[in-house]
């Protein structure tokens, strides 16, 4: 997946920058796409397991989106991949997903993404890692303010397949 995203990067580059950065105690942020075109359940299975093992602070779960003018886009037009055309959903960001590829439907990856969440962030080690971390009571705040976060990634909705 990462050499269809040209990535220009190896698993192996990844996991030895995050084990730096970690050993020097800095905190890292992590983003991962998830529904990529090509792309299996046991795929995204393996992007959280890479999640977990790199350990980073904070972990993004996107969505793939088609942006016009890219080579997804064009992919999905040639493929009917595209689901919804109502530009206003498009976003990495949303709780739907505008593509359906050859193996996941749009529901299948805001299933998987919301597991990538709550897998990431509701480990044991990483709450404790969290809490270790907490100097202040605004650090507190904070932490509980992105617990919640992550508890309410909302439920998928039917309605927004429409086109």
């Amino acid at each position: 997946i990462l050499k269809k995203m040209k990535k220009g990067i190896t698993i192996n580059q990844v996991i030895n920058a995050f084990h730096l950065a970690n050993k020097y105690d800095i905190s890292t942020t992590a983003s991962f796409i998830v529904g990529y075109p090509g792309e299996t359940e046991r795929d995204i299975q393996k992007t959280i397991d890479l999640a977990k093992k790199i350990n980073p602070m904070l972990a993004h779960f996107s969505i793939c989106t088609p942006y016009l003018g890219t080579d997804i886009y064009t992919d999905s037009i040639k493929n009917g991949w595209i689901i919804n055309s109502a530009w206003d959903r498009w976003s990495p960001y949303s709780d739907t997903s505008v593509l359906k590829t050859e193996y996941l439907t749009p529901d299948d990856v805001i299933r998987l993404r919301k597991h990538a969440y709550y897998s990431f962030y509701l480990r044991s080690s990483y709450v404790l890692r969290c809490i270790s971390r907490i100097r202040s009571w605004e650090q507190f705040k904070l932490y509980i303010n992105g617990l919640l976060a992550v508890l309410s990634i909302s439920k998928f909705k039917k309605d927004n397949h429409e086109t």
